[in-house]
Formats: C-alpha cells, structure tokens, sequence
C-alpha cells in the first residue's frame, strides 16, 4: 500500500511517536489550564490566555519541532565530531537523524560489521536514529551529482532546521571533505522545486548548515 524504505518507516515511526508523547505531555496542562481560564477570575488572565494562543499564530519555523540531522563518511565520525552537541539536543527533547556514508571498511581497526553495530549503539545512546548509504565504500568517495541528489532527496524527506556535516578543510580524510561538499550542495538543491530528481518529495529550506572536524587538523584556521 504504501511504498516507503525502511528509512522512510523510521521517519513516519518517530513523528508519530513524537505526535503520541507530546499529546500526552500536554493533555493534563491543557485541561488545568481551560478549567483555570472558563472558572477562575483573577489579574494576568488575558495575559495568560494571549499565550494560550500564541502557537496558533506564530509561524511554524517558531513554534515546529527541532530536528537535527547529521552527516558523517564513516561509522563515528559524527560523534567524535559533533556527539556532545546532538546530546545536548536530545536530552532537549529534539530530535536527531544520522546519515552515515560508509561502514569503514578501509578502516585499520575493527571490521565493517563491528564498526555498523558501533554506530547503530552510539546513534540509540545518543537518541538518534540512523541510516546508512552507499556512495563507494570507505575512502573509494568521489564527488557524484547523483550522490549529491541522494543526500538532498534525505534532506527533503527528514525535513530538518539544523545540518551538520564534515569540515571542508582540506587536510583531513579525503571521505571528509567529500561528504561535506555535498552536504552543502545538497542543501540548495533540496530548496529548488524544479529539479527532476526530486520530485517524490516537496522542497526544504534548512535554517542552518553547521560543519564538524573530526580531526584537529580539519578545524577552521580562522
């Protein structure tokens, strides 16, 4: 009936857990507050009840909910890089969606199927959810059209306010510098209603394009 992946599951999966606990979470202050507003009289009433309705009239950029969505070229890069800021984020109450591009198999420690359960522990610890794509295996990444259209086609689905994505400073793994480039073009395409490629999914405006180093010698010189 309907013909998503299972990337495209999880995404439905956590909006829907998100619509649940958040009802939840705000029925019991929802009904204190309407029985405080029909019964009660007292200073500060329309003040309160103008902040009752403010969400009904503020734009959806100020009022929608937080998603982060973090790229990365391998398994870890994205918590050596930036973890400390998705926790923050998470323990928020915000939501975060990795997209890691390879499973490290040029890696010199640890297997490629150590390194995938590595980071499908961290992304659960870190209360992500996490996806994987194929753009050539570790360090074989090369800077394609068609994997830029992959990243904004996520980029379109997710539907995030912030991006992360590798530093593209250029000492660093080449996989990197790569993956960060793309991030960042794929972040304009996936505002452009016309591009073929794209048509599955309605164009996305992010508010923020924020790049990670994984490494000190990938850090911004200035």
């Amino acid at each position: 009936m309907f013909d998503f992946t299972p990337a495209e599951w999880e995404a439905v999966h956590l909006s829907l857990k998100v619509g649940l606990w958040g009802t939840l979470a705000s029925l019991p202050v929802g009904f204190l507050l309407a029985y405080v507003l029909a019964r009660l009289e007292f200073p500060g009433k329309s003040l309160l009840h103008g902040i009752v309705y403010l969400p009904l009239v503020l734009p959806p950029v100020v009022t929608g909910f937080f998603l982060l969505l973090a790229f990365g070229a391998h398994p870890d890069d994205i918590e050596f890089g930036c973890g400390g800021v998705i926790a923050r984020e998470t323990q928020a109450g915000h939501a975060a969606h990795f997209v890691v591009c390879s499973r490290g198999e040029a890696g010199t420690h640890g297997t490629p199927v150590q390194r995938t359960a590595e980071a499908k522990k961290s992304a659960a610890l870190l209360g992500a959810t996490l996806e994987f794509v194929d753009l050539g295996g570790d360090s074989h990444m090369e800077p394609k059209l068609a994997h830029t259209m992959k990243f904004a086609a996520i980029i379109r689905r997710v539907r995030p306010r912030l991006l992360l994505a590798p530093t593209i400073v250029e000492n660093q793994h080449p996989d990197h510098v790569t993956v960060g480039r793309m991030v960042r073009d794929a972040a304009r395409l996936a505002r452009y209603g016309g591009v073929a490629e794209l048509m599955k999914y309605k164009p996305h405006t992010i508010e923020q394009l924020l790049f990670y180093a994984v490494t000190v010698e990938a850090e911004p010189a200035d």
